[in-house]
């Protein structure tokens, strides 16, 4: 086998090595379709960036946090 072949079919095994890990990884995220969050329109989107928003701008809550120990 020549230096060129042997480069060519190492190119092409790493390739579709690569290309068989991008569509396991793919596959592996197709149970995400069928969660509450894939419901969501964007009018829920936007009541949840308006509730973050006003939690965050709110001073209440903002005190000083302590771990309490376990008696």
């Amino acid at each position: 086998m020549s230096m060129r072949t042997r480069a060519l079919f190492h190119l092409t095994v790493g390739g579709l090595l690569l290309g068989g890990a991008v569509g396991a990884q793919a596959a592996n995220l197709d149970f995400l379709n069928d969660t509450p969050a894939s419901w969501m329109k964007q009018r829920h989107v936007d009541s949840i960036k308006a509730a973050v928003i006003a939690a965050l701008n709110s001073k209440q809550g903002s005190g000083d946090w302590q771990l309490q120990k376990k008696s």
